[in-house]
């Protein structure tokens, strides 16, 4: 165990006062981070990362300390779970996100953003959209996509 001045607890895995291997970070605000520790550096394909502010729950690859690769992300803010890839602690490329009404939408991610072709599921019918999302970003279920000339 390892314990830190401003209150934060280590609980796994050391090399000489350093997380080393496999462990938790608890952090004295709420949240944590859980999996593999390489001299103190975050990183590894089965991490999960909870944030006591947003409330949000990340499951999956971290690189570098940001998320990369096929991950899950539990979004309390949005109350909305995304699955797919991650780059550079970014939605980037395919993924699904499914919001708390059983609507799905699959597509390619961008910059946090769903672009290109989307198909959108629900829980009684499956239907391609006829839509080209450009950054498109959610707004109480309803998405605003703003085209390259800038209108809405």
């Amino acid at each position: 165990m390892l314990l830190y001045p401003n209150g934060d607890i280590y609980f796994g895995q050391q090399s000489q006062f350093t997380k080393h291997g496999y462990g938790k970070l608890i952090k004295i605000s709420g949240g944590f981070l859980e999996g593999t520790w390489d001299e103190d550096k975050f990183s590894g394909s089965h991490c999960r990362i909870f944030d006591e502010e947003t409330g949000n729950l990340y499951v999956g690859p971290i690189e570098e300390g940001k998320k990369s690769g096929h991950g899950r992300l539990y979004d309390a803010e949005n109350d909305e779970v995304y699955e797919g890839e991650f780059e550079n602690d970014k939605k980037s490329g395919e993924g699904r996100l499914i919001k708390r009404n059983g609507q799905i939408l699959k597509g390619n991610f961008h910059n946090n953003f769903l672009e290109g072709n989307v198909t959108k599921d629900t829980i009684t019918n499956k239907k391609q959209i006829d839509v080209i999302f450009t950054n498109a970003k959610a707004q109480n279920n309803l998405y605003l996509a703003v085209n390259k000339e800038g209108g809405q």
